[in-house]
């Protein structure tokens, strides 16, 4: 979910600036946590519908519109 993004970024840049206070260092964990569990259910998703349609992974993903993220303009 984009909220879910926003604050990831917001928490990620403030690591970054080492200006990250413990409770949202937790926070963080948390985070990352819930978007890579997302991640592999989603890549679990795409591989079984590559596998159906007799596609690669990365034709299903180009079909779909899929981008890693920071690849949104490609």
């Amino acid at each position: 979910a984009p909220k879910v993004w926003d604050r990831y970024d917001y928490l990620a840049g403030r690591l970054h600036d080492e200006q990250l206070t413990e409770t949202e260092h937790q926070e963080l964990i948390n985070l990352t946590d819930v978007i890579e569990s997302a991640n592999v259910e989603r890549l679990k998703c795409l591989i079984q519908l590559s596998k159906l349609r007799g596609v690669s992974l990365e034709q299903i993903m180009a079909d779909l519109g899929i981008h890693p993220r920071g690849d949104e303009d490609k």
